[in-house]
């Protein structure tokens, strides 16, 4: 089986598709060839695997998944379901509460915007209180995200 590029649409504005074709030979031995699926158009399917690509990246190396904490086969299948559990999170975190302009933004990048503010440990009485800096860069945009959040 191999995978092959045909040409349509027009001279002006040519369109490849993409073909899964199995070659094999008739009872007289020559080589044919039958159209096992059309996979669609070749620009469509580069687009998809990119952004697979994109999707891919950003599990391994924003939520660790290529390491392997373990020895162990199960510990290491509850990391692995633990972890893309909190993608599926950060991805929902970011469509419902994050503002339309920072959908499409890495773990990376939140973390550094909305989780990595200075902040001081004090003790008030006998509780501990993390008091965050008063002005910092997102600070507008962090309380837009609580408010949206409180509503859900």
């Amino acid at each position: 089986m191999f995978i092959r590029r045909t040409k349509g649409g027009s001279k002006e504005k040519p369109v490849y598709y993409l073909q899964l074709v199995h070659s094999y030979r008739d009872c007289n031995g020559i080589p044919r060839h039958k159209i096992i699926c059309n996979l669609g158009r070749e620009e469509e399917l580069l687009n998809k695997a990119v952004f697979d690509d994109l999707v891919i990246k950003e599990a391994k190396y924003g939520f660790g998944i290529d390491k392997i904490p373990t020895g162990e086969f199960y510990a290491n299948y509850a990391a692995l379901q633990l972890k893309m559990i909190a993608y599926n999170l950060i991805s929902e975190f970011q469509t419902e509460v994050m503002e339309m302009g920072s959908i499409r933004m890495s773990i990376r990048s939140i973390r550094k915007m909305f989780f990595q503010i200075a902040g001081k440990l004090i003790e008030r009485g006998r509780q501990k209180v993390l008091k965050l800096a008063e002005d910092y860069l997102y600070k507008e945009r962090y309380l837009r995200m609580r408010e949206r959040l409180s509503e859900l």
